[in-house]
């Protein structure tokens, strides 16, 4: 396919940068990069289940025909049908998300190349764009003390305040110069190691020092605790959290914590006045961690510490009612898959060290399976893929005064465990959390939740089927005759958005 340049059009890019969980579509001259969720046409992301890409740049390459026909498929078919071109310039615009990463200013970089020449640049220059864009997208640079490194100076402009237009088109320009600088030997190195940075990027070298001179003095004033989180895939594990006492005087904090530590989670406070305000707590991009409730249980004990200072907050609830009765609650993270939690807007009223102590306590107090003890429900689900989704709905259960059998440990090896039999026999209610897969996974006679569901409609229990979004309910000729009774349950769809308002629609299916 031609380019711009063969074509003798001139390209004028516009950009447009998005907050996170935006839907978008296919739109005519204009590209969506690095979200979206999809790789078609118009859209180039990798953040979306089996995707074999570890970043949106590689995407990218492997994939140019979904931007050149998605862009200039119509203006080359005019081409070769031998009419007149009379358009000499065009507007096309760059979508992506806000504060671009490294990622996203590589993608526009080979998108531009690429509508420009009509082709991807040389193999070795792509290999080493999109080997360096993996490396850095998945974490897994380490730069130590060598910090002025091509990667780093593009993120400290970003924290500089620079514009995302600005970003994109001086990343660009650095991307340009450091291929024309290392010629045809170039590969993903130039990209990530220590270098003599431009003299226009002099400025941002040297802020790249200071800022790490400064996390060595943060490093004092920090604590490093031990906590269990739950996972996708688990109801808890043992993780290390890093926690700074006092706002960081360091821009890149939370790249210098995951660089020079293992911790999985992140509590970063900012200040106000000279007193913590803000408290952002994050997990590691790179780990399964996820922070169901976390933000839930900070909210109730704001709007309790409230009410004793005497400071309401007002206003329609920003989410549901069952969550909060205010306009500018705790963030419990729903938009990023519960992965960030974050204060009120106006600021938080809890004390830093009652937030630390929340941290530690919320996800320990775990039942042990082999305890003998009468529940009201017991809860069957897939271990992968929905663990974090059971913790969620077991602590809110239990937080309304229900106690609920969650099986945390590894039981499912060898015979169908007698403690789990005895647990759902002493259990009122059978709660199944079901995933897209659950029910056509119970064709193996062996399976555990088919075992669990059998012994459950052989004991008259009262089977709360729980759907989650995505997942549809077979027909019965989908599933064994065993547990077809299944279909006839009420069941209630778990929506994340109104997670709290499904919790009491349980509630009040609970015998």
């Amino acid at each position: 396919m031609l380019g711009s340049k063969d074509l003798g059009i001139e390209i004028q890019w516009r950009f447009e940068f998005l907050g996170p969980g935006k839907v978008v579509q296919p739109s005519v001259g204009r590209i969506y990069v690095d979200l979206g969720g999809q790789l078609v046409r118009g859209i180039i992301d990798h953040h979306f289940g089996n995707c074999n890409y570890e970043s949106t740049t590689s995407a990218l390459a492997g994939n140019p025909d979904l931007v050149l026909d998605h862009l200039l498929g119509p203006v080359n078919n005019t081409y070769y049908q031998g009419l007149e071109i009379r358009r000499k310039e065009m507007i096309l615009e760059f979508v992506t998300h806000r504060f671009p990463d490294w990622d996203g200013m590589n993608s526009f970089y080979l998108t531009n190349y690429l509508i420009q020449n009509g082709r991807m640049p040389p193999v070795e220059v792509c290999t080493a764009l999109c080997e360096a864009a993996n490396d850095v997208d998945q974490g897994r640079v380490r730069v130590q003390d060598e910090v002025v490194r091509p990667f780093l100076l593009y993120l400290m402009m970003m924290y500089n305040g620079t514009t995302g237009e600005d970003c994109l088109l001086r990343g660009s320009s650095l991307l340009e110069q450091i291929i024309l600088n290392s010629g045809h030997s170039i590969s993903k190195e130039a990209f990530l190691n220590a270098f003599a940075p431009p003299a226009n990027f002099s400025k941002e070298a040297l802020q790249l020092q200071e800022d790490f001179s400064l996390f060595q003095n943060d490093l004092a004033d920090s604590e490093m605790f031990e906590m269990i989180v739950p996972t996708k895939d688990s109801a808890g594990v043992l993780t290390k959290a890093f926690a700074f006492k006092s706002q960081p005087r360091c821009k890149l904090h939370k790249y210098w914590v995951r660089e020079q530590t293992d911790a999985g989670i992140l509590f970063v406070p900012f200040e106000t006045d000279g007193k913590i305000k803000r408290v952002i707590i994050s997990v590691d991009p790179l780990t399964d961690f996820v922070l169901p409730c976390f933000g839930y249980e900070l909210e109730k004990a704001e709007t309790k510490k409230r009410r004793i200072l005497g400071k309401p907050r007002t206003g329609s609830p920003r989410f549901e009612q069952e969550y909060c009765d205010n306009d500018d609650p705790w963030y419990d993270g729903r938009g990023h898959g519960f992965t960030i939690v974050d204060s009120p807007r106006a600021g938080t009223v809890l004390d830093y060290a009652e937030i630390l102590e929340l941290a530690r306590n919320l996800y320990s107090s775990q039942p042990v399976s082999g305890k003998n003890s009468s529940y009201d429900a017991f809860l069957s689900y897939r271990r992968k893929g929905s663990s974090d989704t059971a913790w969620a709905l077991k602590t809110q259960l239990e937080l309304n005064g229900k106690k609920v059998f969650l099986d945390v440990d590894s039981l499912q090896s060898g015979p169908f465990d007698s403690q789990l039999v005895d647990h759902i026999a002493g259990a009122g209610n059978f709660i199944l959390l079901l995933t897209t897969d659950s029910l056509e996974r119970c064709k193996n006679e062996e399976d555990w939740v088919l075992k669990e569901i059998i012994e459950a409609i052989l004991r008259e229990k009262n089977i709360i089927p729980v759907i989650q979004e995505g997942c549809v309910m077979p027909s019965s000729e989908h599933i064994p005759a065993k547990i077809q009774p299944l279909l006839n349950y009420n069941a209630v769809t778990l929506n994340h958005e109104y997670f709290y308002a499904c919790v009491e629609k349980i509630l009040r299916f609970m015998r």
